[in-house]
């Protein structure tokens, strides 16, 4: 793991946010016991280290320096010490939070029981990246005070143009979740960070996909016909059943990754790889990761075998290597600093 400029450690260990009792003290800091928070917002993280005492970072710009993007998605990252930094100091590509309504907030957490009025998307994931992409893209003399969209030379990672991955999990009604999720993007759309599909473009097909530094795909509950409805600017993209590609549905307008569940893929699976070949998952997976391909979507697997170990690596390894080399082959990944091995 890569640790974050200004951290000490190579971890990130959770703590109080301001109007919290719990801020870290100068000394914990100074004594290499890292920046403690309750929720992860950047902005909180810059103002604890220049309270410290602890030098600010060199360049604004320098945040991410040196961590290396990777084709990980971070599962379940709300489950993490600190939700979304942790994915992004493993260089992960893509992040998930299950979104829940309730009395008219969006909150973040795997079932209704988990689930903390202070644990909001906004909180844990929307203002971070607002605060990560005005940190990574300082104004200055050269940009001037008055930007125009896209003014964002720097995305998430140094030398890389890929964009940050939010899937939204829907977990309660979807008809009832989308609008407050339109409107709770309102802010990153203002921006200009959001990736999005142009229907009025007059090059249709992918030059109609405007590229941004985050892309907000959304899966679970989401109504595919309010994704489709989104018109003509559409910037929240559905997640493409990888086993049903085939049926035509769903092109790279509507959708930018195509998921399936393991066992929903057809064949057998073994760790050895004589059992790879026709009438295999990984014979199934190939096939359908190339329709992906086609699409111009990158695929993902999710609930592939976690244990042992050996397996778990086995199943990464043999998903990544088996598909096209041009095809976008997301991780699903709870265990980062396993992923990042590979």
């Amino acid at each position: 793991m890569v640790a974050l400029p200004g951290i000490s450690n190579a971890s990130l260990a959770v703590a109080a946010l301001a109007g919290s009792s719990n801020h870290a003290t100068s000394s914990s800091l100074a004594g290499g016991s890292g920046v403690l928070f309750a929720q992860s917002t950047v902005g909180a993280l810059t103002t604890l280290l220049g309270s410290s005492g602890l030098p600010l970072l060199s360049y604004p710009t320098d945040l991410t320096r040196g961590i290396v993007p990777k084709l990980c998605h971070s599962h379940n990252d709300y489950w993490r010490d600190v939700p979304l930094l942790d994915a992004i100091s493993f260089g992960c590509e893509s992040v998930e939070a299950d979104i829940h309504l309730v009395g008219g907030q969006l909150l973040v957490g795997h079932t209704s029981d988990s689930l903390s009025p202070d644990r909001t998307l906004q909180n844990l994931y929307l203002d971070p990246l607002i605060e990560i992409y005005k940190l990574r893209n300082p104004e200055s003399e050269s940009t001037g005070a008055a930007q125009t969209t896209p003014f964002y030379r720097n995305w998430l990672y140094d030398n890389s143009r890929a964009p940050l991955q939010l899937l939204l999990d829907f977990k309660t009604d979807g008809a009832e979740l989308y609008p407050h999720v339109v409107d709770a993007l309102q802010p990153l759309r203002d921006l200009g960070l959001l990736e999005y599909h142009n229907e009025t473009s007059a090059n249709p097909g992918y030059a109609s996909i405007y590229a941004r530094p985050i892309r907000i795909t959304c899966t679970g509950n989401c109504p595919l016909e309010l994704v489709e409805a989104q018109l003509p600017i559409r910037d929240i993209f559905f997640d493409a059943p990888l086993v049903n590609l085939a049926n035509g549905r769903y092109n790279r307008a509507v959708s930018a990754m195509a998921s399936a569940y393991w066992d929903e893929i057809a064949g057998s699976w073994g760790y050895k790889r004589t059992n790879r070949g026709q009438g295999t998952k990984l014979d199934k997976f190939a096939e359908l990761s190339e329709l992906a391909r086609a699409q111009g979507m990158s695929v993902r697997v999710w609930d592939t075998p976690s244990w042992p170990h050996f397996i778990r690596d086995s199943v990464w390894r043999d998903l990544i290597t088996t598909a096209d080399p041009s095809t976008l082959v997301l991780i699903n990944a709870d265990d980062l600093e396993g992923i990042s091995r590979l």
